[in-house]
């Protein structure tokens, strides 16, 4: 009798794991479509259009989008001031909007899930940094962790109409990192919806890679930020800064790159930048 109730209770157990899961998932989506059918501060949207020039140039209905993800993002993202700084509702807009930037393309984004606190630093940070031998003091703009947390400079996260087209955004780079790190490996290499996908990443990534390190060597110019240079994992991210912020001149330049990240966030920038 005893083993027969210890059975029903490991069965039970076994099929309420999955439904608690659904219930969970589905109380999740309820959430965020709520907040999503908020109205939009007006004064929100003035932030959008001061400091993100990209979003001057979005379709309509990716606008609208964005407004909603940045509404869901703001409602499930801890943000921490460091070093006296005060957070403002601006500072949550500027992050949110180019973080879900980089989702754009998804028809159910999940917002990053291993993300759950953005610290911001009033302007570039000072950060303690062992090379294996010492400890040296590093100054950064920006930092992603496995552990939920995110380090940003403010000054360096604002864009505004003259900056944008730099191709260094130093938030697109840090949550280009977060889509890097889903898998639990920081890489440079995503995860990808097809396994097909992989072989022409990988082809295509590792060809530009060697030829950026071949250019900076022969001290020739690149479209690519020369910190990409650093490593596979930096390469994605600063492609990724390049993608959305000198669109145009990276389809131009690299053309296979541009396609391989047409494909991975399903937009295209150039197209909105060429109306």
């Amino acid at each position: 009798m005893f083993e027969i109730i210890a059975v029903l209770i490991f069965v039970i157990v076994i099929i309420s794991i999955p439904l608690f899961k659904m219930y969970l998932k589905l109380k999740l989506k309820n959430g965020r479509k709520n907040i999503q059918n908020k109205a939009f501060p007006e004064k929100w949207e003035r932030y959008l259009k001061d400091n993100i020039e990209l979003y001057n140039h979005m379709p309509d209905k990716l606008k609208e989008r964005l407004k909603k993800d940045v509404l869901v993002f703001i409602n499930e993202k801890e943000f921490i001031g460091c070093v006296g700084l005060e957070i403002t509702d601006e500072m949550k807009v500027v992050v949110a909007a180019q973080a879900m930037i980089l989702l754009l393309g998804e028809v159910d984004p999940q917002y990053y899930p291993k993300l759950w606190r953005i610290e911001l630093y009033p302007s570039a940070y000072k950060a303690m940094v062992n090379n294996g031998t010492v400890v040296e003091e590093n100054i950064r703009l920006g930092e992603s962790w496995l552990n939920g947390r995110m380090i940003l400079s403010w000054d360096h996260s604002k864009q505004g109409k003259y900056k944008w087209k730099d191709g260094q955004s130093v938030v697109l780079h840090e949550f280009a990192h977060q889509l890097d790190q889903l898998d639990g490996d920081a890489d440079g290499v995503p995860t990808l919806k097809e396994s097909a996908a992989y072989s022409i990443w990988s082809d295509n990534m590792s060809r530009e890679y060697r030829k950026m390190l071949e250019d900076i060597e022969k001290d020739h110019k690149t479209v690519l930020d020369r910190y990409g240079a650093t490593n596979p994992a930096e390469f994605f991210a600063v492609a990724t800064e390049t993608f959305f912020e000198k669109s145009i001149q990276m389809q131009k330049k690299m053309p296979e790159i541009y396609d391989v990240l047409r494909s991975f966030y399903k937009l295209d920038p150039a197209k909105w930048l060429k109306k």
